[in-house]
């Protein structure tokens, strides 16, 4: 993941520390400057097998993720530290799915996880325009392991890479999200794999599943400048499913042109 220098050292801030509320678009994108210019160390690119699935490890610390603790020198196939901190070894911080007084995870506070992928081999080159949502689990984040399925259709990178990120916002409390990037590629494409769509912005569509946007969306992005998303309420927050036009859970196999 992009931020994250070697022996863990953290130059440009705390990964886990949440984007917003109110930063100005230079201090939100990619989490800011900062983690922009330092890329994955050793040059590491996640695979994404076409058709197939990636299982990320999300965690406050890297001493709750020991599968990902180097015995020698750092690499990271990816490293996503999120802000589902686990109270166990196999569940979430209850605090990000529910009373953090309670042993019951609250699934209807869930708000949902994403990745998204831009073909571009460059950061710089990322934009809102060619940055989409290609998978999205809807329990996330509930426990540590999560498993995100990728489109059987999804094109190679037309680059020696392309960019990744993970998205996720808090359900309860302060308005922020998260956006984490990495390097990625695709494997296993199809020959009849098309290129992905311009992404649309999501839309709340609780009231009305007719009106949800379709096809290929743009991350949702909430609480800073610009915004692309709406406050409707602290009952209806953004998030990654069906109110907010993200009602498939898994491969978003509709984002193809």
């Amino acid at each position: 993941m992009y931020g994250v220098g070697p022996d863990w050292a953290y130059e440009a801030g705390p990964p886990t520390d949440p984007i917003g509320p109110y930063f100005s678009y230079d201090d939100w994108w990619f989490r800011g400057p900062g983690y922009r210019n330092l890329p994955p160390v050793n040059g590491d690119i996640m695979n994404l097998p076409a058709g197939g699935s990636i299982t990320l490890e999300i965690a406050c610390q890297c001493v709750r993720a020991p599968s990902l603790l180097p015995p020698g020198p750092l690499s990271l196939p990816l490293w996503v530290r999120a802000a589902a901190s686990p109270s166990r070894t196999d569940s979430p911080r209850r605090a990000q799915s529910g009373d953090p007084n309670s042993m019951v995870i609250d699934q209807s506070l869930l708000s949902g996880c994403a990745l998204g992928i831009a073909d571009v081999d460059d950061i710089s080159k990322v934009t809102m325009d060619n940055l989409a949502i290609f998978s999205v689990k809807h329990d996330c984040v509930k426990q540590k392991m999560n498993s995100f399925d990728v489109p059987a259709k999804m094109p190679q990178c037309t680059g020696d890479k392309c960019i990744c990120a993970w998205f996720w916002l808090a359900n309860r409390g302060t308005a922020n999200f998260y956006m984490t990037a990495f390097d990625c590629s695709v494997s296993g494409s199809p020959a009849d794999a098309t290129p992905i769509a311009p992404p649309q912005d999501p839309v709340f569509c609780k009231k009305d599943p007719s009106s949800c946007t379709t096809g290929s969306k743009r991350p949702i992005y909430a609480y800073n400048f610009p915004s692309n998303v709406p406050w409707i309420g602290n009952d209806d927050r953004a998030g990654y499913h069906q109110e907010w036009s993200f009602g498939t859970d898994g491969a978003q196999n509709d984002i193809f042109m």
